[in-house]
């Protein structure tokens, strides 16, 4: 059971998966409790705020300076996440919380994450 339990973990870390897809493959694949499951996802799509919202500005600065192609990566990966964000410009913290929770693939916590530091 316990490695069923980091598989969801890990599952809700990933920006593609988040709750929406650990939850589900939990209970139907893993055969978890829906609390079990809940509280597994739930801790692991916390984890990626941490570093998001402490180390992306540095992390970004840095690589600029650093490399050609992570800059450009992470040009793309801001200028994404720009262009998916113009409800939280609008309506700033509330806009951020409905940004968050609708339930589309790259509006999930960890780009809502990007857009609070954007």
């Amino acid at each position: 059971m316990l490695s069923k339990l980091i598989s969801t973990f890990l599952l809700a870390m990933l920006p593609i998966t988040e709750l929406r897809g650990s939850i589900p493959l939990a209970i139907a694949n893993f055969h978890l409790p829906i609390g079990y499951a809940f509280i597994a996802s739930v801790l692991g799509n916390l984890i990626p705020i941490i570093p998001i919202l402490w180390l992306l500005e540095h992390f970004s600065d840095w690589i600029g300076a650093h490399s050609r192609i992570g800059q450009r990566i992470l040009e793309w990966l801001f200028h994404r996440t720009r262009r998916k964000t113009k409800i939280v410009e609008k309506y700033g913290w509330l806009g951020l919380m409905l940004f968050v929770a609708i339930p589309l693939p790259g509006s999930g916590i960890s780009t809502g994450s990007i857009a609070a530091v954007l």
